[in-house]
């Protein structure tokens, strides 16, 4: 394995390990919110509210301006320098933050006009919460923009930890708020405050590693002026955020589907798409970031098959971990629940309609993963058009599938359609990549892996799962702990052991990713 592979899968581990720090911590905030807002009216009014807050985070701080901005300042950096680099920065910040404080009112000023026309009580409800978070539009997508800028000068681990300060504010929230008398729409309204404060420190943590790193740029008039940058931005962002406004539109068309279905619908698919975004958060987010910039990096030298070997490495590694846990996922969805959300005023019934999405949505795990990565291999090329118009064929038949499918399956139509729609996405870009370089992908590798993963993971996963029962019952044998600890433990130590088994069987069948990820750990690389 060469040293630059080694040193990518360590940058990528890295961030999977700052990442998954926050992911722990957001399963926390999961179970907590279950108990205090449980699966009804304060669940969904929060959940559509923080949705549009977070759609504009998607589109501008983590998606098309972030993916735009990676491969341009790369491009200048491997051609003219840092100091160049500082001088677009210049102008692209200034002229963002206004465009994003403009969209912050808006959206504020919309949602209160809309408070006086919608009747259902959840509605009604995030209406009056949204001009309370829609602060946090500009602060997460300035804090989107500048973990960018600092992956592009290949400072990846701190950025990610920038991510905590959600979760912690919103558990301590949640926690103290109604020590002191806060419930209902008071509550939400401190969390959303909450909310707003912990952008508050990781927009200046961003600053601090910026200055510290000495590529904050200087505040001058006449890089401000500079309209080449913002032009170029422009360009390369301008289908990405048509496509990725396409994409948003179409989770408002989910939400707003789910709605009619009822409040407990809305709350089953956020509770499952949280658990199921848990991996991709921490694996895909964290190796295809780093991907992005040496990528980038491959084709600013014009090394294609440098860039090719670097995607099949990424999906690779994301199948080996993304399989596991779509796996296990799937085998102990009920258990998971059980284990974590059903307490206070989370009920049987609301598990068993969020354990009904979570069996479709886990099915979709590796492809949510993939997706993330084949993106890349456009992106890195400045080719911006090409994934907008399959994701905006995705989103048809994604609408399409859910008017079809909801009506047998109601939420999990939902998720089912949504799992469906990126194994298109993915598919049809791999064949366009294959055209566009005119030279084949040399996929085998990574096809051959997958279905090994498949077959090492399910095989551990209904192994543990024949054997849960006494596991648990061996727990609970005591009578030392309650039933819901020991289903806790019971889960744990299932997971442990699915994962050991599926280590011993990708062992067995020599699996090459073991090795690989063992080599980033050595202190001196192989020349």
């Amino acid at each position: 394995m060469s040293p630059s592979y080694r040193n990518i899968l360590r940058s990528s581990m890295g961030v999977l390990s700052a990442n998954l720090l926050s992911r722990i911590l957001g399963f926390f905030r999961i179970i907590i919110e279950a108990n205090v807002l449980g699966g009804g009216v304060y669940k969904a009014g929060w959940v559509l509210a923080f949705t549009i807050a977070n759609i504009f985070r998607r589109i501008l701080g983590e998606g098309a301006l972030a993916q735009a901005l990676i491969p341009m300042l790369s491009s200048t950096l491997e051609k003219e320098g840092v100091e160049a680099s500082r001088r677009q920065l210049n102008a692209i910040f200034f002229w963002l933050s206004a465009l994003l404080a403009l969209i912050s009112i808006f959206t504020a000023l919309i949602a209160m006009v809309l408070k006086s026309f919608v009747t259902s009580e959840h509605a009604v409800l995030a209406c009056t919460l949204i001009p309370l978070l829609s602060p946090y539009i500009l602060i997460m997508c300035l804090v989107g923009i500048l973990s960018s800028v600092l992956n592009t000068f290949r400072i990846f681990f701190l950025p990610a930890l920038g991510a905590l300060f959600l979760n912690i504010f919103m558990i301590g929230g949640m926690l103290i708020i109604p020590y002191f008398g806060g419930s209902g729409v008071s509550l939400l309204e401190n969390l959303a405050y909450a909310v707003l404060i912990s952008g508050l420190i990781e927009f200046s943590l961003m600053l601090w590693l910026m200055k510290c790193k000495k590529i904050l740029p200087k505040f001058r008039w006449e890089n401000i002026r500079n309209r080449s940058a913002v032009t170029e931005l422009g360009k390369l962002a301008l289908p990405g955020i048509i496509g990725t406004s396409a994409y948003q539109v179409s989770v408002l068309v989910d939400r707003f589907l789910s709605s009619s279905l009822g409040a407990q619908a809305v709350s089953a698919l956020e509770y499952s798409e949280r658990l199921v975004y848990f991996p991709v958060g921490v694996v895909a987010v964290s190796i295809s970031g780093v991907m992005l910039a040496e990528m980038s990096r491959s084709v600013g030298r014009g090394d294609f098959e440098g860039m090719l070997a670097q995607l099949r490495l990424g999906l690779r590694h994301i199948s080996f971990m993304a399989v596991p846990v779509a796996a296990f996922m799937i085998v102990f969805r009920t258990e998971i629940l059980e284990g974590l959300l059903l307490h206070g005023k989370f009920t049987r019934s609301d598990l068993d309609e969020t354990a009904f999405a979570m069996l479709f949505y886990s099915l979709g795990i590796p492809f949510f993963c993939s997706f993330k990565i084949i993106t890349n291999a456009f992106y890195s090329r400045k080719d911006m058009v090409t994934p907008v118009i399959i994701g905006i064929c995705a989103i048809i038949l994604n609408i399409t599938l859910n008017l079809i499918l909801m009506r047998y399956l109601r939420q999990g139509g939902i998720a089912l359609a949504t799992v469906a729609a990126s194994l298109f996405n993915n598919f049809a870009l791999l064949l366009i990549l294959r055209r566009k370089l005119k030279r084949t992908l040399g996929m085998w590798p990574v096809n051959l892996a997958l279905w090994r993963n498949l077959l090492t993971a399910f095989a551990a996963g209904y192994t543990v799962h024949w054997m849960f029962p006494f596991l648990a019952d061996g727990l609970g044998a005591g009578g030392i702990f309650n039933s819901r600890m020991v289903n806790l433990a019971a889960l744990l130590l299932g997971l442990g052991f699915c994962g050991a088994l599926y280590l011993f069987f990708s062992w067995l069948l020599r699996c090459s990713e073991i090795p690989e990820l063992l080599s980033i750990f050595s202190r001196k690389l192989k020349r």
